[in-house]
């Protein structure tokens, strides 16, 4: 969950105000344009009330042959998705936190 974003946690900076002759120059006019433009925008985005994370770990891992400029691929099940992801070798699947397909962290199903 710590990469949720809380909208009470953005601070956006002031907008720009008019010189002592009332004025905005052209810069500050577009400043404040993009300012109230960004604030719309997160206004705008769904909310999230909770995220249920998936946790899992890679299953039935095989190396087999390739062809082409790798020598060698692997591939392992995800248990939440039901698929298999396959790589090449060099990368090993430790460098895989995360299922590609699902999203599942691959921390053999361990709860934070």
């Amino acid at each position: 969950m710590d990469d949720l974003i809380r909208r009470s946690d953005v601070n956006f900076p002031d907008a720009q105000k008019p010189d002592i002759n009332g004025e905005l120059t052209d810069f500050q006019c577009g400043y404040n344009t993009a300012l109230s433009k960004m604030k719309t925008r997160l206004s705008n985005v769904h909310a999230v009330d909770a995220v249920e994370v998936k946790h899992g770990e890679w299953i039935e891992r095989d190396v087999f042959p390739a062809k082409g400029n790798v020598d060698m691929l692997q591939s392992a099940f995800c248990p939440n998705c039901k698929r298999y992801h396959t790589t090449p070798y060099s990368y090993y699947f430790t460098n895989y936190e995360y299922c590609p397909h699902c999203g599942a962290r691959m921390d053999g199903g361990t709860e934070e």
